[in-house]
């Protein structure tokens, strides 16, 4: 039996039993004026109209006999049933609701004035998203949408979703739009330090953050240019030299760099809060190759705060817990050696699961009865991924990697404030050393 079938079941049981407990049984033989229900029991023969409401008794059914009781055990139970079926069909109706897609029957005009509610934006950007890929958006309303986004694109302010960036690369792009969408595809975020001792370098980091859809979509190569502000030791000192990265939703790579301050100036320098600007030409394309013509190109202008603080400050609070040695070595999920092509230098890529605590170290590579130091890394804890390398001549297959702790290199950090004072090992990490291809062997 189907929901429908029992539904119309109770709903026709449920009524008739209602129907036949208000109608209820006689209790007893008396005349009654049908219209106002007054018992005419007593009145004269003769008599042709009722004594309470004048109604005219010769009319046909004037008169009904018989007080009547309802039937209350019948009444109850049809209304139960009523009630029981109305629960089932609503269920019913409210299941099927659900595998209507009602923002798909709206009409276009009313999806975009819901693009302005924030509560319910994105679930209208992703049905013009659909609208467009199947080709039910006219040409006219794409350009309109198109100009909307990339002006929520072009200021920082605006929160930004993947889904408009996916809106944007689906339309047919002009390539001025093209242009535009690309000169506005990320935003440079400056940190800086927020303590630094007299006497240590002034370490930032600028990190590329992206505005675009869910697949990558551009590649965007950073040009370190001249670091000012009070206390700086060469206005003309450039910060870094240029990294390229992938434009990601909501991210992409970072550069980090160590600005020299003037000796003199910070010695004679009352501590205080200062101001460091930055300047970081950018170019995007959409490969990697950067023998391409860029895109766009501009010029980022960021700004940061720092502290000079007195040389004997503490900036970096010391974890010394034994206990978390366990969990630290369980967190490394992935250690990876390889030697690249051109020579001696050793790249490491490790990934960290659930670090429980924040560790910065100096990385030695042990192999052959001595040590050579690799490289320095800091992770702030939790889930992170690191890759950098340096130059370590070794011919082993195998080495172990040791993990020391390192105040110097949570001091160069742009965000430590906090380190384990805790080591570990790992040991026998095989190195991938670059393949080369078999002779051919002449005739």
């Amino acid at each position: 039996m189907t929901f429908a079938t029992l539904c119309v079941i109770l709903l026709i049981l449920g009524t008739a039993l209602i129907a036949r407990g208000l109608r209820g049984y006689a209790i007893d033989d008396h005349p009654l004026c049908r219209k106002c229900g007054f018992d005419l029991t007593g009145l004269p023969k003769d008599a042709f109209k009722c004594s309470e409401c004048g109604a005219d008794l010769l009319i046909h059914n004037a008169v009904r006999i018989g007080h009547r009781r309802r039937r209350s055990a019948s009444l109850y139970s049809g209304i139960i049933l009523l009630l029981l079926g109305l629960t089932i069909a609503t269920a019913a109706g409210w299941a099927a609701s659900q595998n209507i897609d009602w923002e798909h029957l709206k009409p276009t005009w009313y999806v975009i004035r819901e693009t302005k509610d924030p509560t319910i934006a994105l679930t209208a950007w992703n049905e013009l998203l659909n609208r467009l890929r199947s080709g039910d958006l006219g040409a006219e309303r794409m350009r309109e949408l198109d100009a909307v986004l990339l002006a929520i694109q072009a200021d920082p302010k605006q929160t930004w979703s993947p889904v408009y960036g996916d809106f944007i690369e689906a339309s047919a792009l002009t390539p001025d739009k093209l242009q535009a969408y690309a000169r506005h595809s990320v935003t440079l975020s400056l940190t800086t330090r927020a303590k630094v001792r007299k006497g240590d370098p002034l370490p930032i980091t600028i990190a590329v953050n992206g505005r675009v859809g869910s697949g990558q979509q551009f590649h965007a190569r950073l040009y370190g240019g001249p670091a000012t502000g009070e206390l700086i030791r060469d206005p003309r000192h450039n910060h870094g030299g240029s990294i390229g990265t992938s434009v990601n939703n909501g991210g992409g790579g970072s550069s980090g760099a160590l600005l020299p301050l003037d000796e003199k100036a910070v010695a004679a320098a009352a501590p205080g809060v200062r101001t460091i600007n930055v300047n970081e030409d950018i170019e995007i394309r959409q490969t990697s190759d950067d023998r391409t013509p860029p895109l766009a190109k501009w010029t980022e202008h960021l700004t940061g705060k720092w502290e000079l603080v007195p040389a004997d400050a503490q900036t970096v609070e010391i974890i010394n817990d034994p206990s978390k040695q366990h969990a630290v070595e369980q967190s490394v999920t992935t250690c990876q050696l390889r030697y690249f092509d051109n020579g001696d230098y050793l790249n490491i890529n490790i990934n960290f699961n659930n670090l429980p605590v924040p560790v910065a170290w100096d990385i030695y590579v042990r192999a052959d009865g001595r040590e050579q130091k690799l490289s320095s890394i800091y992770v702030n804890g939790g889930n992170s991924g690191w890759g950098t390398g340096g130059t370590v001549k070794t011919k082993a297959n195998k080495v172990d990697l040791i993990f020391r702790p390192s105040l110097k290199a949570a001091v160069e950090s742009a965000t430590m404030t906090k380190m384990w004072n805790g080591g570990i090992t790992i040991k026998d990490v095989p190195i991938q050393r670059p393949t080369t291809s078999p002779t051919t062997k002449k005739s």
